[in-house]
């Protein structure tokens, strides 16, 4: 091999070296995935929430009908 070869070989090796530690260093993409899973925690946590007050609005309208239709006759 000669000089020139060795000297871009051995460059390559670092630049590529350089490419890699930048990339191990980089978290942006783990705080994206942190609050992706925050946001859908916080979904399943309104979803739960939202069918309790669901079930107990039914109730209140479904005794208001009633008080109603007892009233009207």
């Amino acid at each position: 091999m000669d000089t020139d070869r060795k000297s871009t070989v051995s460059q390559f090796g670092r630049v590529s070296m350089t490419i890699f530690s930048r990339f191990m260093k980089d978290e942006s993409g783990a705080t994206a995935i942190e609050y992706g899973l925050i946001a859908a925690i916080v979904g399943v946590g309104i979803i739960a929430v939202l069918k309790n007050v669901r079930t107990g609005l039914q109730s209140t309208f479904n005794k208001v009908n009633d008080e109603l239709g007892t009233a009207v006759q």
